[in-house]
């Protein structure tokens, strides 16, 4: 999978895309002056970072098999906020959610789990789902019992066409 981000990112959004690259081995493609469309032409699925003043403020999950997009505004903190060091998985990643949170499963199987070293029982590194109320859940990042970051509280959700 590509991360990617909006043409001329602040620091923190960069530092976002390389947190998220390292816990999951993404490829990271720097935009420059790369047009958005240049990068969807190669059918790689991709991840999008935008920004709003500043901060990283919507992830989106591009799929192009099933001609979706999953779209979540988001804040967040930092690895280096939530543990203080820098963290490089290398083991498979699995998932734990709570009751309230289990609904999400499926989609997130779809737009991450399958495209990462996922298994189910078999995991170093987990992204634990956490409900806070109805329309806002925390992901965070978890290396056996330490929460290594970055921690994403997602307020909305929502699954969107390709055009």
């Amino acid at each position: 999978m590509i991360i990617t981000t909006s043409r001329k990112p602040s620091q923190r959004t960069r530092s976002f895309v390389n947190d998220l690259a390292r816990v999951f081995n993404f490829e990271v493609q720097n935009r420059g002056k790369v047009a958005l469309s240049e990068i969807v032409e190669n059918k790689k699925d991709i991840v999008i970072i935008e920004e709003f003043k500043g901060n990283p403020a919507r992830l989106k999950l591009y799929d192009f098999k099933l001609n979706k997009i999953l779209s979540m505004n988001i804040s967040l903190k930092l690895q280096r906020e939530v543990s203080g060091k820098v963290f490089k998985t290398s083991g498979n990643i699995g998932s734990l959610f709570d009751k309230k949170t289990e609904h999400l499963k499926g989609l997130f199987y779809d737009f991450l789990f399958s495209k990462l070293k996922y298994d189910e029982c078999n995991f170093s590194t987990a992204l634990h789902f956490k409900y806070v109320d109805s329309s806002t859940f925390y992901i965070e990042i978890h290396d056996g019992l330490e929460n290594i970051g970055p921690s994403i509280k997602v307020k909305t959700v929502v699954l969107m066409d390709i055009e």
